[in-house]
């Protein structure tokens, strides 16, 4: 096989590789904001929020080389994105430089590698220039470009990233987007386009036909409630976007529990294009089952009949559970009587929620 054949089977593979076979969209959690503001919230135990990560198989995890080889045996087969451009909370936050290499990636024999532009920034020149060379050098190491494009300057002496813009006029909005988005392809011969969520479908739409067909990913952007969030994310699908990049919405999340859930509802939305409301049931009862199984792993515990007599002591957890259509929660209790848990899900979760 010749050269150009190998490498352009190496840059499509890599493409795959990030994509969902069947439904062709990605669901990515970007766990970048670790060097970007530091281990806050999840982030402090960066192997549990990738096992989180890889334990509902997204398509991606977006970071930087250190956090990939700390931790490369809980990655498995899950396609790790390198993040190759930095800034750090403050001053100097919209100006992002090179840290990382196309070359380390290679030698890691990651999925991909990404650049962030800050479009409209005082120092957007640098930045575009940094894309263009990124572009054509993922091209020749054939490693696919994802490019994060967002509007963000400085107004009055303060970061502005024209929420105002969003929030009452999504088209003009928008059309910064798109703009940041032609670029993308343009300059950076992207593979994926990252921009945040416009303010409607309409404009994000526009976005979408932008891009010449490359990929469009929502960026999850300043954690909302999760409700707000999931709603956001099906709205872009429904627009067009391929996927939804997750971060703060996940890892700003109370517990890994409650990460786990959007990651479990933002699955069956991009991926199954299921109804919000249904997808956060299932995530909800996926969620209860997991803790159930936890809580009852490693001990001795009594199960109630449907009358409240308890049974048996079960050495492991008992194998099955009375659930109803309703969902009245089964009661387990502990060995001394105590540590009342209310089981709301049981092993044929799907049927469950289908009823």
């Amino acid at each position: 096989m010749n050269r150009l054949a190998t490498a352009s089977c190496g840059y499509s593979e890599r493409v795959q590789s990030l994509v969902d076979p069947i439904s062709g969209n990605t669901l990515i959690v970007a766990l970048d904001d670790s060097a970007i503001c530091g281990p806050k919230h999840l982030l402090h135990n960066m192997e549990d929020a990738v096992a989180s990560a890889v334990r509902y198989r997204v398509n991606g995890i977006l970071g930087f080389t250190g956090m990939y080889r700390a931790f490369t045996p809980a990655f498995e087969n899950t396609p790790f994105i390198s993040n190759i451009t930095l800034s750090t909370e403050g001053p100097h936050h919209l100006n992002k430089v090179q840290v990382g290499s196309i070359e380390e990636a290679i030698e890691l024999d990651l999925a991909a590698i990404s650049v962030h532009v800050n479009m409209t920034a005082p120092d957007e020149p640098h930045m575009l220039r940094l894309l263009g060379k990124a572009g054509r050098r993922s091209r020749e190491a054939d490693i696919p470009l994802l490019a994060h494009m967002y509007p963000r300057t400085i107004l009055n002496g303060k970061e502005y990233h024209y929420q105002d813009l969003r929030d009452n006029d999504p088209d003009a909005y928008g059309e910064l987007v798109c703009h940041g988005a032609r670029v993308a392809v343009d300059v950076g011969n992207a593979a994926f386009v990252k921009v945040p969520w416009t303010g409607s479908a309409e404009s994000f739409h526009r976005v979408v036909q932008s891009t010449y067909g490359r990929p469009v990913v929502m960026a999850g952007g300043p954690r909302t409630s999760v409700m707000d969030f999931l709603w956001r994310a099906k709205w872009a699908m429904e627009a067009g976007a391929r996927g939804i990049a997750v971060g703060r919405n996940f890892f700003e999340q109370e517990s890994i529990a409650d990460g786990e859930f959007v990651l479990l509802a933002l699955s069956d939305i991009v991926h199954r294009g299921m109804d919000v409301r249904l997808a956060a049931y299932r995530a909800e009862a996926m969620v209860a089952l997991k803790r159930a199984e936890q809580a009852l792993a490693d001990t001795s515990w009594i199960a109630t009949d449907t009358d409240g007599n308890p049974g048996l002591i079960h050495p492991r957890p008992p194998k099955r559970y009375e659930i109803s259509k309703t969902r009245t929660p089964v009661r387990i209790y502990g060995p001394n009587g105590q540590d009342r848990i209310e089981y709301r899900a049981a092993t044929n979760v799907v049927p469950l929620i289908n009823a």
